[in-house]
């Protein structure tokens, strides 16, 4: 399982995968707690609830329930790729609001061209990161109090009060080394550290590598805007997302996400982030302040460069 971290810090031929969302979808109110980070189709989503129903034990459900917890479920089916699944325990968010990263997750992937049912591979992925998870105790005493320390919404969120910083940006970084994390400001530009004050504004960036079920090696990078959480809980997934998957982790595979991609689909995003990502005693510019602050970046480079 791995605990969450935070880092703030200044300026990996891939499948790629680009996401928006429609809305936060709500956890399941059926047989199992399971809730959907992002769309999944109506069969698949099938497919996963009756696979937990089937691993989770009357007890894990009870425990659940009771301590008013639900199984986060990070499903990314990659196009004539695979599918990459990742579980975890965390607190359901508020209305309209993304839920919050779980603080204890597993994961897996399978290859989809090994199987002939559609969703299949999806299920298998989950099954196999529910059984890391419910074999590490997820349930345990200690693992139950860090979550809903960190996965809830404080009542009084506090941020730090410091100066903005320039060429700065804050970041959480999941899976990626310490070279992958120091390229971050620099792949994003003062495209993303002008228009977004890194006190208010992150990026949220998740790299899992390993080998999936059938024995072939994968990297998979996901990433996208979030908010810059108040001290003491996780941040929230990003409402919207850019995702690659390569045989292996690259710094060419970090730069077409972050550098092709992120960099500069963010601005689209900005509504759904207004909607899901905010948090509660913060304040934010507007979309507009936002996009005009990209546009005289990218007047005052086409200058630099005409000269």
């Amino acid at each position: 399982m791995e605990s969450f971290s935070r880092l703030v810090l200044a300026l990996l031929a891939s499948a790629p995968l680009s996401v928006s969302a429609a809305e936060p979808t709500s956890p399941v109110a059926a047989d199992v707690p399971v809730s959907f980070a992002y769309g999944v189709e109506p069969s698949v989503k099938m497919r996963v609830l009756g696979a937990a129903s089937k691993l989770l034990g009357n007890q894990h459900k009870e425990v659940m329930r009771a301590e008013g917890l639900v199984l986060q479920t990070v499903l990314l089916d990659i196009p004539d790729g695979i599918c990459f699944v990742e579980v975890g325990l965390t607190l359901p968010s508020p209305a309209n609001k993304m839920e919050r990263l779980a603080e204890y997750s597993a994961w897996a992937a399978s290859k989809k061209a090994r199987y002939s049912e559609g969703g299949e591979a999806c299920e298998v992925s989950f099954q196999t990161a529910l059984s890391y998870l419910i074999n590490d105790n997820f349930l345990g005493a200690e693992s139950i109090r860090t979550t809903k320390s960190r996965t809830r919404d404080p009542k009084k969120p506090i941020f730090r009060d410091a100066p903005r910083q320039p060429d700065t940006v804050t970041h959480y970084s999941f899976g990626l080394s310490e070279a992958g994390e120091r390229r971050v400001a620099g792949s994003l530009g003062d495209r993303w550290t002008v228009p977004l004050d890194h006190r208010k504004f992150a990026l949220f960036q998740l790299m899992r590598n390993g080998k999936t079920v059938e024995g072939y090696d994968y990297c998979l990078l996901l990433a996208g805007l979030t908010a810059t959480a108040p001290d003491g809980v996780n941040p929230r997934l990003p409402s919207s997302y850019e995702a690659a998957v390569a045989p292996a982790c690259t710094i060419a595979l970090q730069d077409e996400v972050l550098y092709k991609k992120v960099r500069t689909s963010y601005e689209r995003d900005l509504v759904e982030f207004m909607k899901f990502n905010v948090e509660y005693g913060q304040t934010y510019p507007s979309i507009a302040d936002i996009k005009n602050a990209v546009k005289a970046v990218d007047r005052a480079r086409a200058a630099s460069l005409r000269n």
